[in-house]
């Protein structure tokens, strides 16, 4: 998925600088793009001692 820049070059949220609606219409945006994905909404159910490691900038190698 592509950067999706707030408020100029910013890669965060900033609630104070962007409002509800910015932040609204990404997220959309972020829920189509994984519904449309191959992989599509996988759900992390964390059981003691589990952990999820997850970075904006991690992408997938190319095939």
């Amino acid at each position: 998925m592509p950067d999706s820049p707030f408020g100029g070059n910013r890669k965060h949220f900033d609630a104070d600088v962007d409002g509800g609606d910015v932040h609204d219409q990404w997220s959309d945006r972020l829920r189509g793009f994984a519904a449309s994905s191959e992989r599509g909404v996988e759900r992390f159910l964390a059981k003691k001692g589990d952990i999820l490691v997850w970075h904006a900038d991690l992408r997938r190698a190319s095939r």
